[in-house]
């Protein structure tokens, strides 16, 4: 069934995630920001979302209602995945380039 596949992707995708962002958390020995406290939290609320989207794609009837709310939330869901990916990425980026700056700064002296 395309929806408990569709779940499971979500919380595989969202748990990967949260131990990427965990790893680099110990890796970079930084505090929490906020940023990465709401994509943490973010994470955990899409694994939740995930898992109670397998359970009722599991267990309901199969209404049109229900077949195309899920769709349209996952829509939305996966936009907004990639656009927090994005900004991740970006901010990644944006702290590798500053610390090799600085580390060729140092070299250079």
């Amino acid at each position: 069934d395309y929806d408990l596949m569709f779940g499971s992707l979500i919380i595989a995708y969202l748990a990967l995630n949260l131990v990427y962002s965990v790893v680099l958390l110990i890796g970079s020995g930084k505090k929490i920001t906020g940023l990465l406290k709401a994509w943490i939290i973010w994470c955990l609320v899409g694994i939740i979302y995930g898992i109670s989207l397998v359970i009722i794609r599991s267990t309901c009837l199969d209404l049109n209602l229900q077949r195309i709310t899920p769709i349209i939330i996952d829509l939305f869901l996966d936009l907004f995945v990639l656009w927090i990916t994005y900004r991740r990425l970006n901010e990644i980026l944006a702290v590798q380039l500053r610390s090799n700056m600085l580390l060729n700064d140092v070299n250079l002296h």
